[in-house]
């Protein structure tokens, strides 16, 4: 549900979305909606996926994917639990998302919303 509330809410903002997956064929629900669905075999091969996982945590594997994606393709990154109440108003080169820890630890990027060229 949240996957389809995500991509709803960035399709309805007018944005284009491609979502990256291993199984290309479970997110078939997503095409009616406007919503690219791609193998993330075309950015980094499963095997590696495997090999990393197996290794640690997997959302340093989401770290290494979405960069890749966005050194090949270039674009907005957005994971698929934002929902968006408006278009994202982004200008420049690039753009980091910001969250707050707290008074003595201040900002740090958080990757769930990235904008950047391609390379």
């Amino acid at each position: 549900r949240t996957l389809i509330a995500a991509t709803t809410s960035m399709r309805a903002a007018g944005h284009p979305v491609r979502v990256w997956t291993y199984s290309p064929n479970k997110l078939e629900i997503l095409l009616p909606l406007g919503v690219e669905v791609r193998t993330a075999d075309d950015v980094m091969p499963r095997a590696l996926f495997d090999r990393i996982v197996a290794g640690s945590e997997i959302r340093y594997f989401s770290d290494a994917f979405r960069y890749a994606v966005l050194y090949e393709h270039g674009g907005l990154w957005m994971d698929c639990d934002v929902v968006m109440l408006r278009p994202f108003p982004f200008r420049g080169d690039y753009f980091f998302n910001l969250q707050w820890r707290g008074g003595h630890q201040g900002h740090f990027i958080c990757g769930n919303v990235i904008y950047a060229e391609a390379y």
